[in-house]
Order: C-alpha cells, then sequence, then structure tokens
C-alpha cells in the first residue's frame, strides 16, 4: 500500500472489524520519514505522528497483527540535489518492502512525500517474482516524468517511474507492466 493514508489515525475507528477477518499475513508498518522532495518538508513528520497515534493500535483493534518495522530516513548531505538522495532512500525503501514480504507479511508503507510510492511496487515485484498488478487511485495521475512536470519534484512522478518512464533521473526500472495496471 504505498501511501499517505490521507485520513487522520483516528478515521481507522471507523473501519469495520469484519472488513479485516480475512486478512492472515501480520502487516509490517515501513515509515518513509521524507519531505525531500515535497513543496512542504513537513510532511515526513507523518510516520511519527500516525506512530504516536497508534496507527499499529488501531489495526490490532480490528484483527489484524501489525507491527511498525523501520522508519528510513533520507542521509542527503549539504547542497546536494534531492534526486541523488531520493533514489538512495527509495533503493532502500525497495529492499525493505521486499524484506517484509520475503518474511511473510503485507508491507504497510507510510510517507512521507510521494516519492515513497517511487519504489514500493517495486520491492513487492521483486518479492513476488512474477507479474504484480496495481490498482492506481489517487486524487492526481502522479505520471509526469522530469520532462512534463511544472515542479520537477519526484513526488508527482511515481506512476510514471512504475512504468520505466523517466530513465535515469528517476533511478527505477518499470516495476508493473502497463498491462496490469488500472489508472
Amino acid at each position: 500500500m504505498p501511501s499517505n493514508l490521507g485520513m487522520n489515525a483516528r478515521d481507522l475507528q471507523h473501519i469495520s472489524a469484519t472488513a479485516t477477518q480475512q486478512v492472515t499475513r501480520p502487516v509490517r508498518i515501513l515509515g518513509v520519514a521524507s519531505g525531500l522532495d515535497a513543496e512542504s518538508s513537513g510532511c515526513a513528520d507523518g510516520p511519527a505522528r500516525l506512530r504516536i497515534a497508534g496507527v499499529d493500535a488501531h489495526l490490532a483493534a480490528r484483527g489484524l497483527v501489525a507491527q511498525w518495522g523501520e522508519t528510513l530516513l533520507p542521509d542527503a548531505a549539504p547542497g546536494e540535489p534531492a534526486g541523488e538522495a531520493v533514489c538512495r532512500l527509495c533503493a532502500r525503501l525497495a529492499r525493505a518492502v521486499a524484506g517484509a514480504m520475503g518474511a511473510g507479511a503485507t508491507p504497510l508503507v507510510l510517507g512521507g512525500d510521494h516519492s515513497c510510492a517511487i519504489v514500493t511496487w517495486r520491492g513487492v515485484a521483486q518479492a513476488a517474482r512474477g507479474p504484480v498488478g496495481l490498482l492506481w487511485i489517487d486524487a492526481h495521475l502522479d505520471a509526469h516524468t522530469p520532462e512534463t512536470s511544472h515542479t520537477g519534484r519526484f513526488h508527482g512522478m511515481p506512476l510514471a517511474a512504475l512504468l520505466g518512464q523517466g530513465g535515469d533521473a528517476l533511478c527505477v526500472e518499470r516495476a508493473v507492466s502497463r498491462r496490469s495496471m488500472c489508472a
């Protein structure tokens, strides 16, 4: 589940317990505390705020075995272009997602800016070792490339990156087949 939740943790109390009864795999929550490439760096606080709000306890109250894994932080050097640090962070996130799945858990990625979506599904595809389908629902398509973006920020490019668009600038190769995608 790549994403910022787009809701407050208190909104989780309205999810019915019966909606989660079929889930048997544990959930590993992975935080991505990055606002590195966002208009406002405040989104980097998302994982910490959700942890404080007890998102894991809310999920557990609905029958899910949920535990926090690591929270990844960007390692940008002073003056370094944001894109380089985002690429390194994305590589670490892809490994964490694949690791969670390899351990039998369902990863729940909570960001930060949308750049975390660039590789969440790449990690899923690596662990699945086969075709992966994706239903992309978002307020905006996030399918810009460095050439089409009016801001040049990676957080508006994750879908393009998943489909192999954007070249080296987006530091990824295609993770999801266009035939397996519904946007």
